[in-house]
């Protein structure tokens, strides 16, 4: 097994953070942490930097698509020998060796995710960020369109993006082609179509769910949320 820790930072007033010790202990041959960003953060220390394109056209929310080309396609960007992907959000740390994580819950699956720990639903989600106004309305509006005129059910699952861990195989790379055309077609909030595209391939993908949560008290034994960088605009 050889392991690729990634993130990704687009539309920051602030910098990417610097490896913890704790992570820098578990960098070595087998391990490494990768940053997709769209300028380089000097003070950033342990992390290979990739700097991205500014691709998307989006007037108001450009930053979050561009970075999450790298979340749902990071085998496009990412040298062949790695076979296993760990995602953090930028304001997330690992506090466990991610070889143990892997090899726990990865063993006999293709993707480990948390669940949401107030919501099951992506219909649920979907009303959540358009009242929330972190979304553009229209696009969750054809969002849920969509989803209902190919018939998604309602209560059907729905989890926690910010951190999972995912095998680079034939099927979590289909998942992320997939995922990635559907945010590029509808809204950017990712936990509203990752949950369809799950359905989609449940006779093939295999799912394992981490125990805990990530944004709730009750946390997770493998990562910890650190301070967020300042955005330009909020994402």
């Amino acid at each position: 097994m050889k392991i690729a820790i990634l993130t990704s930072l687009f539309g920051s007033k602030g910098n990417l953070r610097s490896l913890t010790e704790e992570e820098l202990g578990y960098k070595s041959f087998d391990l490494g942490y990768f940053a997709f960003v769209d300028r380089v953060h000097e003070a950033a220390e342990g992390w290979k930097q990739v700097v991205g394109p500014q691709y998307s056209f989006d007037k108001v929310y450009p930053h979050r698509r561009n970075h999450k080309m790298y979340k749902m396609l990071p085998h496009l960007f990412i040298p062949e020998e790695y076979d296993t992907y760990v995602w953090l959000d930028s304001c997330q740390s690992l506090k466990t060796n991610p070889r143990q994580i892997c090899k726990e819950y990865l063993r006999d699956n293709d993707i480990a995710v948390f669940d949401h720990p107030y919501r099951n639903c992506a219909y649920a989600e979907a009303v959540v960020c358009a009242q929330s106004q972190i979304e553009i309305t229209k696009y969750v509006q054809d969002t849920i369109d969509f989803l209902q005129s190919d018939g998604y059910p309602q209560n059907n699952g729905l989890y926690e993006m910010s951190c999972f861990i995912r095998k680079n195989n034939k099927v979590t790379q289909e998942l992320g082609y997939r995922w990635f055309e559907l945010m590029c077609r509808f809204s950017s909030r990712d936990q509203i179509t990752f949950p369809y595209v799950l359905h989609k391939l449940k006779n093939e993908l295999k799912i394992s769910i981490l125990p805990g949560y990530i944004h709730h008290p009750d946390g997770n034994q493998f990562f910890l949320k650190v301070e967020e960088p300042e955005l330009i605009k909020k994402y």
